[in-house]
């Protein structure tokens, strides 16, 4: 790849700009300590941290309190630990980590959904020297096996019984890993698996016997030092593992620290998994500020979650502002629908007018106060009322449901960013939030656009590297330090970065048009009907679409035209099924190409699922998988077979 900064090219830096891994992280701090960007009355600076450790040690010493983590017990109530309570439990379980004989630079995996054992987890394993191996709760055996060959990891922390069934498989098929701690009652005894509460009866006792090695080892780390190996999805083949030292997150979460405002006194609500990079940073935020932090297992229990916590600030990828959207629609009653579309033109002029930093005059502020009463406040109220922000990443967020959003009075900042950037290398904050962009750099990240249209990005957050692969980190970051993302994108005037797709994504039909699938699939996400879109048409005449519908929305159509007792295939195929749809995709694309309009589409009777492989664990499209488990439909619709669903001429 060309080094350096291509010919007539944008070129954004923000704050102190330094070659990747080569400045101290105080300088980086030094050229920030900015008031928080949404503004509370108080000047704020981040702490200075260099590895995860010192950000560890900050927020158990800086910001005592009795509720510091929390989950939701099954009666209702919330139980919480406070920081003496945790800091116990990382220490107890890092010597236990000691006692197994982990050392400084082996990999521990991290096998577990988001709940609050895997944070002290982490830090445990982190204080250990160690380097945490988080692995996605949904991965099958096979997968993990793999992972463990290639880490040559030496310890597990797992979590429930049916994770701990998957992993010892994962294990029987690798060998390796000497011991693995069950979060949950392992059930059966193994001798090589501990259940967590007695690994921490010994790493208590190690303690008392082996005074200050816990101490000595923590301070031991250093910014240099691998902090995490985090094996990316692997849309294209066999997973890398991405090599994150303790400077590349410690710089990042400080960077994002610094143009957020959180706060200590924030409830923030945790439901990513945390083996993807971008919760795991956010939530290093929410400590380093002090915020309080509740954990959420899973999508599933997401609306109840924010009613009953009600959080303050939390980190969402698109799909769940997505279907956030959907459940509004679908709960606003036939009386109400045009109250609602009036409400929703008027907040996209409103998020236009802040976007503009103007105020809305004093008629246009007539109809805002009008609509926040019927309709913005009632919105509000779904995700529990007290929210002042929520951060979005792990894939594009539409435009229009951003700006929505912002008009309704929720602040959705999105950003962008990579597994192998640790992970923000841009992001919106106020005052100056552009729905449609993903914001301006972060302090200290550097943003160039190639002669090709690719985002390369150059910084302390750059990885450094991939595991054991060294012609594929050369592959990714050329001889001056740039990382090239595989993204294409623009920066205007003022710095403000957009993404349109995935370089390795564009299309390129049969008559050798290019078509971008994201701003498509984007578009046709936003109709009603449809949940989910899948893009098709690389060499082909012409491009058609998988549709997974709203299937809410759908039993709504059904039922008005009384075809509730037909099985689901014969509901789908349905005439008027299928023009309610063909409406909606013909609606979203008018305003694309000609050679971007969506000629056919099949409506599928599932959405697509992570656990078959068909989504990355932040639900991006696997276009290789679709491809392969959709073969025989896509052919189908190349064939003219299906007729009924073919749009235009």
């Amino acid at each position: 790849m060309a080094g350096g900064q291509a010919a007539g090219v944008r070129l954004e830096r923000c704050g102190h700009s330094p070659r990747r891994g080569h400045a101290p992280l105080q300088s980086v701090q030094e050229a920030r300590g900015l008031r928080h960007p949404q503004g509370n009355g108080r000047d704020s600076v981040t702490p200075a941290i260099g590895t995860l450790t010192d950000l560890l040690h900050h927020y158990l010493t800086a910001h005592p309190k009795d509720q510091a983590v929390g989950w939701g017990a099954g009666d209702g109530s919330t139980c919480w630990l406070s920081t003496a309570e945790l800091a116990d439990r990382i220490r107890a379980l890092s010597l236990a980590l000691h006692s197994h004989g982990v050392k400084p630079g082996d990999r521990v995996v991290l096998f577990a959904e988001n709940r609050w054992e895997w944070m002290v987890a982490d830090f445990a394993i982190l204080a250990s020297g160690a380097a945490c191996l988080p692995i996605h709760p949904g991965l099958s055996a096979s997968q993990i096996a793999y992972i463990l060959k290639d880490s040559a990891a030496c310890l597990a922390l797992v979590s429930t019984s049916q994770h701990l069934a998957t992993f010892m498989e994962a294990r029987r098929q690798a060998g390796d890993v000497e011991q693995v701690i069950s979060f949950d009652d392992p059930g059966a005894a193994d001798p090589v698996v501990m259940p967590l509460r007695h690994a921490l009866e010994i790493g208590r006792a190690w303690g008392d016997t082996h005074p200050g090695i816990y101490r000595a080892t923590r301070d031991a780390v250093s910014p240099g030092d691998l902090a995490s190996l985090i094996y990316t999805s692997g849309t294209t083949g066999d997973p890398k593992g991405v090599m994150l030292t303790h400077r590349n997150l410690a710089s990042n979460v400080s960077a994002c620290s610094s143009v957020f405002d959180f706060r200590a006194d924030d409830q923030a609500l945790s439901f990513l998994p945390l083996c993807h990079v971008f919760e795991r940073t956010v939530d290093y935020c929410y400590y380093l500020s002090g915020a309080a932090v509740i954990h959420i297992p899973d999508l599933a229990g997401l609306a109840t979650a924010f009613t009953r916590f009600r959080p303050t600030v939390f980190a969402a990828v698109p799909r769940v502002y997505e279907k956030l959207y959907a459940r509004i629609l679908e709960s606003v009653p036939p009386n109400r629908q045009g109250l609602f579309r009036w409400a929703s033109k008027l907040a996209l002029r409103l998020a236009a007018l802040q976007v503009a930093g103007r105020g809305p005059g004093p008629w246009l502020a007539l109809q805002r106060a009008l609509a926040d009463r019927l309709v913005y406040r009632r919105i509000r109220a779904r995700m529990g009322g007290r929210l002042r922000f929520c951060n979005s990443g792990g894939a594009p967020l539409s435009a229009d449901l951003a700006g929505f959003l912002l008009g309704a009075g929720i602040h959705v900042l999105e950003g962008y960013g990579l597994t192998e950037t640790s992970p923000v290398i841009a992001t919106n904050r106020y005052p100056d939030p552009r729905p449609g962009t993903v914001g301006r750099a972060l302090p200290g990240v550097e943003i160039s656009i190639a002669a090709d249209g690719e985002i390369l990005t150059r910084g302390p957050h750059v990885m450094d590297g991939y595991w054991h692969q060294p012609q594929k980190t050369r592959d990714m970051i050329d001889s001056d330090g740039w990382l090239h993302t595989g993204d294409i994108g623009s920066l205007d005037g003022d710095g403000y970065l957009s993404v349109t797709d995935r370089k390795k994504e564009i299309l390129i039909t049969a008559q050798g048009k290019n078509v971008a699938p994201q701003p498509l699939e984007n578009a046709l996400k936003r109709m009603p009907l449809i949940s989910q879109a899948a893009i098709i048409g690389d060499r082909r005449p012409y491009l058609v679409a998988l549709v997974a519908p709203d299937f809410n929305m759908l039993r709504r159509i059904v039922g008005k035209l009384g075809l509730e007792n037909m099985p689901l295939r014969r509901q789908l195929d349905h005439e008027s099924v299928q023009a309610a749809v063909a409406e909606e995709i013909a609606t979203a694309t008018e305003s694309f190409a000609q050679h971007e309009q969506v000629r056919r589409f099949h409506l599928l009777d599932r959405e697509f699922d992570a656990d078959m492989d068909e989504l990355t664990p932040t639900l991006k499209l696997k276009r290789r998988v679709i491809l392969q488990h959709f073969e025989d439909i896509i052919e189908d619709l190349y064939s003219g077979h299906e007729a009924p669903h073919v749009l235009g001429s």
